[in-house]
């Protein structure tokens, strides 16, 4: 954003489709964190790095959690969300996820802590449908590969064909397709433009098919999902399953019986320092605080304002 090849035509055009509600910030840290062998200290402080400058630089906040990527999931997560204003979480990489498919239990609450009440510490989650990791872009990936007008259709009907097998999953007669994954579009250009030649295709034929597809922003999903019967899912939410205080650790690997765990107790030395760089950044926040507080009451020469 800051970097010299940025222009301030698209600086502009950026906070245009923001505030058009275009392009939505989700999460919002620094980075997406790890659930495992992060300190919580540490997750608020790089939510609170990011939500600092997006709320700057575009007047937005991000409300909806979005943690796709850790190996397995934390109830500190649905905690600092829902603390940080987050009325959604959305997760993935957990076990048993073929089985909650199967039992419609891919949308639940989840009170992270039993220490705190309800309103500050549960929120709405859903484990993103479907069997893999980024089963969508794998599907859909048209790096090298472009659609053309002889396939489109082709195409198409595969997408209505996995819309048809995920949706049997949900509660809500509503799919979120994540289209995207880990160093994905690498010709962008290409994805995008054969993925639009999709949308066409089956918003044209939307009356023989019955599915409306849309691109939309995460907020979209959702307004969509509460709005459903009324706001059946949510006035009801007393027939939603609820995880109370529990996690989704350890992380099942692969069929084959692996699991994500080595990481719990590897690289001891980096995760020290990244410990010991806490600490000092903690003692040097207070030691702020407490100089801003003094140089509120006090003038320079210390008589109080």
């Amino acid at each position: 954003w800051t970097d010299s090849s940025t222009t301030d035509l698209q600086r502009s055009l950026m906070r245009r489709v923001v505030g058009r509600g275009q392009f939505e910030f989700v999460l919002g840290g620094w980075t997406m964190p790890d659930e495992a062998v992060t300190t919580y200290s540490s997750i608020i402080d790089e939510y609170t790095l990011g939500h600092d400058f997006i709320y700057k630089t575009f007047g937005v906040r991000p409300t909806k959690g979005w943690q796709l990527d850790p190996f397995g999931a934390s109830p500190t997560t649905p905690t600092l969300g829902k603390l940080a204003g987050f009325d959604v979480q959305v997760i993935d990489r957990i076990t048993h996820k073929p089985q909650m498919n199967t039992a419609k239990r891919l949308q639940f609450k989840w009170q992270g802590s039993t220490s705190l009440s309800r309103d500050r510490s549960e929120i709405f989650t859903e484990l993103i449908s479907g069997v893999n990791y980024c089963d969508w872009y794998s599907s859909f990936n048209f790096d090298h590969d472009p659609i053309n007008d002889n396939n489109v259709e082709m195409w198409a009907r595969k997408f209505l064909d996995m819309t048809a097998q995920y949706a049997s999953y949900m509660r809500a007669p509503y799919v979120l397709a994540e289209w995207g994954c880990d160093l994905g579009f690498q010709n962008a250009t290409a994805d995008f433009h054969s993925m639009d030649k999709i949308v066409t295709w089956l918003q044209k034929n939307q009356n023989t098919t019955g599915v409306l597809v849309q691109y939309s922003i995460l907020s979209d999903y959702f307004d969509a999902v509460f709005a459903w019967k009324n706001g059946s899912l949510i006035v009801a939410s007393s027939s939603l399953p609820t995880n109370t205080g529990g996690d989704f650790f350890p992380l099942e690997w692969d069929d084959s019986g692996g699991w994500a765990t080595g990481y719990y107790s590897s690289r001891s030395a980096l995760k020290g320092y990244a410990r010991q760089g806490e600490s000092l950044g903690r003692s040097i926040e207070s030691l702020y605080a407490m100089a801003s507080a003094h140089n509120a009451i006090f003038d320079t020469s210390g008589v109080l304002l």
